[in-house]
Order: structure tokens, then C-alpha cells, then sequence
């Protein structure tokens, strides 16, 4: 059990008024002794050594610091009582909420219990689970290997159809050329023959033209010729 020590204060700091009640303290003045008596809480609650079981609380200490911010000695001597009944009434509530010993046990022991009662849970689960597995790698390697011969077998098929419509795609093929090399025969002794005609066309129209500029030649020649005899005629 934790109990509260006090520092006793000198003969000077006995001088004190009777203590305060809540509801005679400033709003603000209560806020702030809630604060102090929250944060003393938390520190009194931190990690300690084992052997320490008594909380400490320096009156003396809190009746000079409150001195210090403009309280007078009797009323911060009433201050530090009024935390003090805070103090001793927030340990006691935590001491009701803890947990005793036996409690602690049984809480240990029902936590031991439900945790091997989990752990049996899980061990028949995995071993379900491990046959339930078991059992489907087997259906499904069953499933693998009848999937692997229709694929053999589907492979096959595949490969005779399409050697075989190669096969027919290359007589095809055969047969198309061989059209071919005709149709290019003929057009090309079409193309020859148009050619001799387009030759001969060629030929002739060249000999017209040729025949035509030379009596055209002709023609002016003697044009210009007559000019000159009857020009010079006309002149006498």
C-alpha cells in the first residue's frame, strides 16, 4: 500500500486560517489545482524502484513556492491543505480501481487458459487445413495431367491441319504462278506489238511531217523568189 508523507513546516508557517472549501476558491484557482494535482498524479505514477511504497509530497516546498507568487503564509498554508485532501482523495480512487492480487491471478490464470484454449484451436485447424490442402494438390495434379494430354493431343491435330494447309496453300501457290508467267507472256508480246505498231506510227507520221516541211521550204522559196522579180519590175 502507498501512503502520503508531509514535510512539517517551521513554527513560523503554523500562523494558518481554517482550510478553504471548493467551493470557496476562485474558478481559476481550482482549475490550477486540478492541473497540479493531474501532473503530480502522472510523476507519481512513472516507473520507480520496487522498493519505494511511499508517494512523497513536499509542503514545505509548496507553501514557499506559492509565497513566492504573491500568497500570503496563511493562505498558501491553506493551499497546500486543499491539495493535500485532493491528493489523498485521488490515491485513495486509484487504490479502489486497482486490481488486487488474487484478482490479478485469476485475470493470469483465465488469460493462460483462454490462450492454450486458442493454441489447441489453431493446431486442429492447421492440421485440417493441412489435409484439406493435401488433398486438393492431389486433384489438382490429376486435373494438371489430364489438361497436359489434351493439349498434346490438341497440338497435334493443330500441327497435321496446318502442314496440310501449307501444303495446299504451296500448290496454290504453284498453280498461281505458273498463271502468272502466262499472263506476263501475253502481255509482253502484247507490249511488243504495240510497240512495232507505235514504231511504225512513229515512222510514218515522222516522213509526213519531214515531207510537209519541205514543200512548205519549197513554197516560201518561191514566194520570195517572185517577190524579188516583181518588185523590181514595178520599180521601172
Amino acid at each position: 500500500m502507498h501512503h502520503i508523507t508531509t514535510t512539517s513546516l517551521p513554527a513560523t508557517a503554523r500562523q494558518t486560517s481554517s482550510q478553504p472549501t471548493s467551493s470557496q476558491l476562485h474558478p481559476d484557482l481550482k482549475f490550477a489545482l486540478k492541473c497540479y494535482v493531474h501532473s503530480w498524479i502522472q510523476q507519481q505514477a512513472a516507473p520507480r524502484d520496487p522498493s519505494l511504497s511511499r508517494f512523497s509530497f513536499d509542503t514545505y516546498r509548496l507553501v514557499r513556492g506559492l509565497e513566492r507568487h504573491g500568497f500570503r503564509r496563511g493562505q498558501a498554508v491553506s493551499l497546500m491543505r486543499t491539495i493535500n485532501a485532493l491528493l489523498v482523495d485521488a490515491t485513495l480512487t486509484i487504490r479502489s480501481e486497482m486490481l488486487t492480487k488474487t484478482e490479478l491471478e485469476n485475470q493470469s490464470y483465465k488469460m493462460r487458459s483462454e490462450l492454450h484454449e486458442l493454441r489447441s484451436e489453431l493446431s486442429l485447424l492447421r492440421q485440417n487445413d493441412t489435409s484439406t490442402l493435401k488433398s486438393l494438390s492431389e486433384q489438382l495434379m490429376v486435373d494438371i495431367e489430364s489438361l497436359t494430354q489434351k493439349f498434346n493431343e490438341s497440338a497435334t491435330t493443330l500441327k497435321t491441319e496446318i502442314n496440310l494447309d501449307m501444303n495446299n496453300r504451296k500448290a496454290e501457290a504453284r498453280e498461281t504462278a505458273s498463271d502468272a508467267d502466262m499472263q506476263i507472256q501475253e502481255i509482253h508480246h502484247k507490249l511488243i506489238l504495240k510497240l512495232a505498231d507505235l514504231k511504225t506510227h512513229i515512222e510514218a507520221t515522222k516522213m509526213k511531217t519531214t515531207r510537209t516541211v519541205v514543200w512548205w521550204a519549197i513554197g516560201s522559196f518561191a514566194i520570195i523568189m517572185g517577190l524579188d522579180w516583181v518588185l523590181p519590175t514595178a520599180a521601172l
